[in-house]
């Protein structure tokens, strides 16, 4: 992790009283530590939410989003990773490095403490696959078509599809995927995420 440098402000209070015209002097020894003491929280998944929870607001904590294309992957599929990789640096509030990576890389090690954004369709992303497997997801995939779970009825090929789930590997973490049932339809999944305005929101979002 990279080295970071934070200001940390002491105040002398007197029974919670800021003005208690104390004169004191602190000192702070090579050997001096600080101790951030904290327990992680299961969080509310909406897509209304992005970037958060896939980065944490305002946190100082160093953290890396993994961006998961297929092994054989596209040039529509980098380019939809290149379009979230550009937005999250730009709309996340926090101290977070993107990192590109294939499904066969998408190891349980790797991920068990990070957030993940995943990009393709069950057919060419062997992590994705997995997901699917599952059962876990508010789509469903057969023959090439994505179907809706709710409604079952089955989702445009051109129409990108965004969802959100808690990661298999830990209560914690998230998982955002990006698919659709064209190059077409993964781009423009992509695209949306810089729309401030789409009206995305739960686990699920077709546009």
């Amino acid at each position: 992790n990279p080295v970071n440098e934070y200001v940390v402000r002491i105040d002398f209070l007197n029974d919670h009283d800021p003005y208690c015209n104390y004169t004191g002097m602190l000192t702070v020894k090579d050997t001096s530590k600080v101790q951030l003491n904290f327990s992680p929280v299961q969080l509310t998944l909406d897509l209304a939410n992005l970037p958060i929870p896939l980065t944490q607001n305002s946190s100082f904590l160093p953290e890396t989003l993994y961006v998961i294309v297929p092994d054989a992957f596209s040039d529509s599929d980098l380019a939809a990773a290149a379009t979230v990789s550009g937005i999250m640096g730009r709309t996340a509030n926090a101290n977070v490095q993107v990192e590109l990576i294939k499904s066969s890389q998408a190891t349980t090690q790797l991920l068990q403490k990070s957030n993940a954004v995943v990009i393709g369709r069950p057919d060419n992303n062997t992590f994705l696959q997995n997901l699917y497997s599952q059962s876990g997801l508010p789509t469903t995939y057969s023959g090439g078509t994505f179907y809706n779970k709710s409604t079952g009825k089955p989702i445009g090929k051109d129409d990108g599809i965004l969802q959100i789930t808690p990661s298999p590997l830990s209560p914690y973490n998230t998982m955002l995927i990006i698919s659709g049932g064209s190059d077409v339809a993964i781009q423009r999944a992509a695209n949306s995420l810089a729309i401030e305005s789409i009206g995305q929101e739960g686990y699920l979002s077709v546009v």
